[in-house]
């Protein structure tokens, strides 16, 4: 029982994620237009057809609407990433100056990953 709570919770979080990433709207021109047009009973095959013979003034605030969105979007993204630990910001700091000297030594990619990789 337990153990299906846990699952369910998990699913529930991502299911979480998700909603909080859409919420930032259509990053898309032509999907912006459909959302806008949801409801007026037309078909994705007239919506799409409209969208196509809008003019480019139109199009443009769509544009620049979806790159708003885009930019919510990331920082959404941005504000879900969890912080990198000690160890991550040191192997980012130190790893590709290991591995540089590593490979000197020796022509094996592998082998020089293995020789510079920190214990």
């Amino acid at each position: 029982q337990a153990a299906k709570a846990k699952v369910q919770a998990k699913k529930d979080a991502v299911k979480a994620k998700k909603a909080k990433i859409a919420s930032s709207g259509p990053v898309r021109p032509r999907t912006l237009f459909v959302k806008q047009q949801a409801g007026k009973g037309m078909n994705l095959k007239q919506m799409s057809e409209k969208f196509n013979t809008l003019g480019a003034s139109e199009k443009q605030a769509l544009v620049n609407q979806a790159q708003k969105n885009l930019a919510k979007r990331n920082e959404i993204r941005k504000s879900l990433k969890k912080p990198a630990t000690k160890y991550a910001l040191f192997v980012k700091k130190n790893f590709a100056t290991a591995y540089e000297s590593a490979k000197k030594q020796t022509n094996d990619k592998k082998a020089a990953f293995k020789l510079a990789w920190p214990r």
